[in-house]
């Protein structure tokens, strides 16, 4: 008799757990349709239109658990700091990432995504970021004759990395590049982001790509950077705080959105380019905690 209880009650705690998941979910896309504008207003001279990204982000909410512990609020923050970038979250991509951290969903610009921000911010000319192996022909100066060589090694087995690299050209005339070595990048992956250990984290799940924005932030750090792209930038690893809960309660019916999976669109994953610009954010729009230092 007792264990007949038990299961009942265990039977009911799940109902009520799913019933819960259920409600969140109504109220998650209610809040996403009443961001709707706001979310078209970030997307403005991208590909990107607001019901695709609402799909995106619904369905990167949909699948994974973690996401789901977090606050709906702090997702939803994440979201709404992606779409202001114009930049895909959660997608082969490799754009942007809404990963969760504890309770919170803190948002991450991936390589691609800083590369897309530089390049339609229209100050930049070229970038060019490189893995270096113990193989390659490599040196660099730093100074007033500064300079870098690198000449990869021809072959499969190019040895153990030794240093990631980046060269950016501006389009004032200026160039800059700096050098990390593996060691470096370790210290900012652990100083600097909070979600590195996560198994959702893209530096675990693409390593290197990670290193390369890591010396990209760098690098550009010691160029001519305007004052807008560098507040873009510095949303990296941002928990945004000025949503209000009562979004969740959006009295819009969920009915008029489309929660159909997304539709995998498989394109180059060049940097857009310099043609495409970033609005920049007003000081309203920046309500933002971020982390000091490099990501």
């Amino acid at each position: 008799m007792a264990n007949a209880q038990s299961l009942s009650n265990a039977l009911a705690n799940k109902g009520n757990q799913q019933q819960s998941q259920e409600d969140v979910a109504k109220k998650m896309r209610r809040a996403l349709v009443a961001m709707r504008d706001e979310i078209g207003k970030g997307l403005m001279g991208t590909n990107l239109t607001a019901e695709r990204f609402e799909r995106l982000v619904f369905s990167a909410w949909n699948s994974n658990p973690k996401l789901k512990l977090c606050t709906p609020i702090s997702f939803l923050a994440a979201a709404m700091t992606s779409a202001q970038l114009g930049l895909e979250p959660n997608t082969p991509l490799g754009q942007a990432y809404i990963i969760p951290y504890g309770t919170k969903a803190t948002f991450q610009i991936g390589y691609k995504g800083l590369l897309t921000l530089l390049y339609r911010s229209g100050e930049i000319l070229m970038v060019d970021a490189q893995v270096v192996y113990e193989k390659d022909e490599f040196d660099y100066e730093y100074g007033s004759n500064a300079r870098l060589y690198h000449k990869p090694h021809h072959g499969a087995d190019r040895g153990k990395i030794t240093a990631y690299y980046a060269i950016v050209k501006y389009l004032n005339g200026g160039e800059t590049f700096r050098v990390m070595y593996p060691d470096q990048v370790e210290e900012v992956r652990t100083k600097f982001s909070k979600s590195a250990n996560s198994s959702d984290s893209p530096w675990r799940t693409d390593y290197n790509s990670m290193a390369l924005k890591t010396v990209l932030l760098r690098t550009i750090k010691y160029g001519p950077l305007s004052v807008e792209l560098a507040r873009t930038v510095a949303q990296d690893g941002a928990i945004r705080s000025n949503l209000s809960e009562n979004l969740l309660d959006s009295p819009v019916d969920p009915e008029t959105w489309d929660v159909a999976e997304p539709e995998v669109v498989v394109r180059d994953a060049e940097p857009e380019k310099a043609e495409e610009k970033v609005k920049p954010l007003t000081a309203e729009q920046v309500g933002f905690v971020t982390k000091g230092g490099e990501k």
